[in-house]
């Protein structure tokens, strides 16, 4: 057997090149001031957040920029992953799915790993402020929920663009939340007043306009009326909690100038390790309100010299709260052992989220268990947002508007002897702490 050679073709010929594909990349600097809180870490380990017009993808396991996601024209405002809890197969595989939204109300879905837009739509005349991934069902992980105010919310249908059903308010709609415990809950934060809504189905749009809360004062309100109020002041009685409300339900007439006031309140969210909790947060102190009882059961209020509290994030496998300060100290709040102890020995006398109804001197407390350093900024810098890993809930990711993103990471001493076997939310606290760990650029 002999081999030839071709002599037709020189061996100075050049070759085509094979260029291995790279995703698109670019370098991406100072935040807008439109890009607070566009910042989200997805189920994939990887995080997202707004850089002016742009969405940048950052993997967390390698330290790097995934993606860079161009379409929009104006500033990114909200960035959300979709969920992986749902049922694909070879047939109908999972897509890295992202959805933004811009200043302009457009919304657009990405497939992140082919950086390639799905679809995008927007409301003519009413851009949205707010996005949510509908999530628990495998026949709606394609639905998100878009907040337009001034009065309505939207279910739109990501795969085609359009919209399931539309749903108007007569309240001006500043957020919503989601209740985690029940699909059929869904609580807005209005200008005025907070707006419960019981019979949210994605098929179609609520029937009822809702029930409208206010917060006041028990004791200031109970010096307008007699008897009938007497009862009701012995419940919300101020020796038991510090400034303590109660939670009224207004139909038709306006709180009173005694009412607490809802427009510096930043946001609202539901306590994801405890049923019929909803979380208040002010820049100084964040309400605990239980709904079955329309009273306020706990406040967590921060130091009198500290820093202001912006961003708030329950967990959902422990007790405890991540708090964002504004400067850019990160704080973990644990519930205090000895009430949940006090549950746990009388499970008969007290409800199911651990506090006694029948008992207001049962206070929902948080000890403060760590606290990171504050960021050493400069003059033009502020910290913009706060994400937490889903998966462990022991990550942070921290942004500053100079287009620095720092990962954080709690760690906990154990301790060698443990008196009781208790669940995790009632076991006793452990000692964590923070660690900067890495810097991006």
């Amino acid at each position: 057997m002999s081999l030839s050679f071709d002599s037709s073709k020189s061996l100075d010929e050049k070759t085509t090149p094979i260029i291995q594909r790279v995703s698109p990349r670019t370098i991406t600097g100072v935040l807008s001031s439109a890009n607070r809180g566009a910042l989200d870490w997805g189920w994939q380990s990887f995080v997202a957040y707004g850089c002016h017009n742009h969405v940048v993808v950052i993997d967390t396991q390698n330290i790097k920029v995934f993606q860079t996601l161009e379409k929009h024209t104006s500033d990114v405002v909200k960035v959300k992953w979709a969920d992986e809890n749902y049922y694909h197969d070879l047939t109908h595989p999972y897509t890295l799915k992202l959805a933004s939204l811009d200043t302009s109300g457009l919304i657009v879905i990405w497939d992140v790993k082919e950086s390639k837009p799905i679809s995008s739509f927007f409301e003519t005349g009413k851009p949205a402020t707010d996005i949510e991934w509908l999530s628990g069902r495998d026949y709606c992980h394609q639905l998100l929920v878009g907040l337009h105010p001034p009065y309505s919310i939207v279910v739109w249908n990501t795969e085609t663009g359009n919209k399931v059903w539309k749903k108007s308010y007569t309240e001006t709609l500043l957020s919503f939340a989601f209740d985690p415990f029940s699909e059929n809950n869904i609580t807005f934060l209005a200008s005025e007043c907070i707006l419960f809504v019981d019979d949210f189905n994605v098929h179609k749009a609520p029937s009822s306009n809702g029930r409208k809360f206010y917060i006041s004062n028990p004791t200031t309100s109970s010096s307008s009326t007699n008897s009938g109020s007497e009862d009701r002041n012995k419940i919300g009685n101020r020796g038991s909690i510090p400034r303590r409300m109660w939670l009224l339900a207004k139909a038709d007439s306006r709180p009173s100038e005694e009412g607490v006031t809802l427009n510096e309140c930043l946001n609202l969210t539901y306590h994801k390790s405890y049923r019929h909790h909803l979380l208040l947060l002010y820049p100084k102190e964040i309400l605990i309100l239980d709904l079955e009882i329309n009273q306020t059961v706990g406040i967590v209020t921060s130091e009198h010299t500290g820093s202001p509290m912006m961003q708030l994030y329950s967990s959902w496998q422990r007790d405890v709260f991540y708090i964002l300060h504004e400067s850019g100290c990160i704080s973990l709040r644990l519930r205090h052992r000895g009430r949940a102890l006090m549950a746990v020995a009388a499970p008969c006398e007290c409800s199911d989220t651990g506090v006694n109804s029948n008992d207001a001197s049962l206070e929902v407390t948080y000890d403060l268990q760590c606290q990171s350093d504050s960021l050493r900024l400069t003059k033009h810098a502020k910290v913009t947002g706060m994400a937490v890993c889903p998966l462990s809930e022991m990550k942070i990711a921290l942004l500053v508007s100079d287009g620095r993103v720092l990962f954080l990471e709690v760690a906990a001493l154990h301790k060698k002897e443990e008196s009781n076997c208790l669940p995790p939310y009632l076991s006793e606290s452990l000692e964590p702490f923070f660690i900067e760990i890495w810097k991006l650029f």
